[in-house]
């Protein structure tokens, strides 16, 4: 519907759910199969608990592998790497803006968010703080 095709995957949910509905429910989903599929997504949704005040690991993920973001944290405006282009709020699902999924990603440069944040920036990282090797550079 909209042109939007939407698959969830879903773990532990004890109802049963139509096979044609797009909603997958899996013990879990190895990280590798769980990448593959957000290198193919155009948009990630993002579910926070309440009153959470950071990011899931998810947003970083899906920012790495140039994908839309469509959370209910609403703290995810206030940082650096946030573009109104890549990434959207709703309180409720009414909220959704159906246009922002069907909007071609925007490819800003983030200030180099992106690039510090990869697992390679983190163990340079560490290399420095831990052993004092090599320099702070996310290149």
């Amino acid at each position: 519907k909209n042109g939007v095709n939407c698959q969830f995957y879903l773990t532990r949910l004890d109802e049963e759910v139509p096979s044609d509905s797009g909603i997958h429910v899996r013990d879990w989903v190895p990280y590798s199969e769980y990448v593959e599929l957000l290198k193919k997504a155009k948009c990630l949704l993002d579910i926070v608990p309440p009153n959470t005040d950071c990011n899931t690991l998810r947003v970083n993920e899906a920012l790495s592998y140039k994908c839309k973001i469509l959370t209910n944290n609403e703290n995810i405006t206030s940082e650096e790497f946030y573009d109104a282009k890549n990434v959207s709020v709703y309180k409720i699902a009414e909220d959704i803006n159906i246009e922002f999924l069907l909007e071609e990603y925007n490819n800003p440069e983030y200030n180099g968010y992106v690039t510090k944040t990869t697992p390679k920036a983190l163990i340079k990282h560490l290399d420095k703080v831990l052993y004092g090797k090599g320099e702070e550079s996310y290149e």
